[in-house]
């Protein structure tokens, strides 16, 4: 049974060897881009971080319909 598997499987790739090689290159292309994206998001993180800081932007923005006590600011 496990050589009749193997030799379909050899069969198919090569009667529909350019499918199986567009699949092949769709899979790596998104794997890099996961890749990628992984291994960039921290230094992105840590660089907006930075940017953050420098210019002073702020944290959170707080609204108010009937305005701001000093305790909701301390809160």
């Amino acid at each position: 049974m496990n050589k009749l598997l193997i030799k379909d499987t050899l069969r198919t790739v090569k009667h529909h060897f350019s499918r199986y090689i567009s699949i092949l290159l769709i899979v790596a292309l998104g794997t890099a881009f996961f890749v990628g994206i992984k291994a960039t998001s921290p230094d992105m993180l840590s660089n907006a971080e930075g940017y953050f800081s420098d210019c002073n932007l702020a944290d959170i923005r707080i609204q108010s319909s009937i305005g701001l006590t000093q305790t909701d600011v301390d809160a």
